[in-house]
């Protein structure tokens, strides 16, 4: 289910009914998303009418940046709810089922390769809004470190579902160096939010 053709208050119903999915995965991804809208604003109030400025050139490579890293979000949205879904499916076969011995591997492996992305989208988006610092428009500050805080956050919900599914992957070794990994990563968001929410603040 596409978050993109549906009414704000459908998804929200979706996501609040007693149903596995979309869950938290999903919402990770709409965060993003609405982190990558909020970053075109800025863009949009941020170039000056009639201009080929170096600053507007830039800031026209954000947006492109920007429209593809919305659109990815909603379409790994998307992907984490059907990977918790064949996941969740199989989970509940015995043990010694053919099939779910057949097919456990890469379900564990696509339930983490999303949110791993939508981590990695989310940095990409911190970093493309940190660059924007020095051209944004000053009335806009707050709305750009509004953008970070939610790509952060997307971040930070993604990780949760990697962190719950590396114990179900059979080299625990590779598990190990994923969860160092994200540790890492989490520990970059951090640092890039305080940039530009400190930024935004001696600018505003």
């Amino acid at each position: 289910m596409n978050a993109a053709p549906q009414p704000i208050e459908a998804l929200l119903d979706s996501i609040a009914a007693r149903c596995p999915t979309p869950g938290g995965g999903a919402v990770a991804g709409y965060t993003a998303a609405f982190a990558a809208s909020l970053a075109s604003m800025v863009v949009a109030y941020s170039m000056q009418a009639d201009s080929a400025s170096e600053n507007d050139q830039e800031l026209s490579v954000a947006e492109t940046r920007f429209v593809r890293a919305r659109q990815r979000s909603l379409d790994l949205a998307d992907e984490d709810q059907r990977a918790y879904g064949e996941l969740n499916e199989l989970w509940k076969l015995p043990k010694d089922d053919a099939q779910r011995n057949a097919s456990w591997k890469d379900a564990v492996k696509a339930a983490i390769d999303a949110p791993s992305e939508l981590i990695d989208l989310g940095l990409e988006m911190l970093v493309a809004l940190e660059a924007l610092l020095p051209s944004a428009n000053r009335h806009m500050m707050s709305d750009l470190a509004i953008a970070a805080a939610m790509a952060e956050t997307s971040i930070r919900s993604a990780a949760w579902n990697v962190r719950i599914n590396l114990p179900l992957m059979s080299n625990t070794e590779q598990a190990q160096i994923q969860t160092d990994l994200l540790h890492t990563k989490l520990e970059q968001a951090s640092a890039r939010l305080l940039l530009i929410e400190s930024a935004c603040r001696a600018t505003s």
